[in-house]
């Protein structure tokens, strides 16, 4: 996980810092993990990043992660 984020996602080792505090801040098929879990093919992962009280002004999208 700690290297899908850091390296796939390209988030910065704050950004992945501060998901780890927020409740629900990286899920794997909605259920909370810690960056030593093993994703598989097929799974949603989904990170809060960015300020959660500006989290209603952006519209997630469904979109293709290689």
């Amino acid at each position: 996980m700690d290297q899908l984020l850091r390296h796939g996602l390209h988030l910065s080792d704050s950004a992945v810092r501060r998901a780890k505090y927020i409740p629900d801040g990286i899920t794997l098929d909605g259920i909370p993990v810690f960056t030593n879990a093993v994703a598989q093919e097929g799974q949603t992962l989904s990170v809060q990043v960015g300020d959660p009280a500006l989290s209603h002004t952006i519209v997630p999208m469904e979109g293709p992660l290689s």
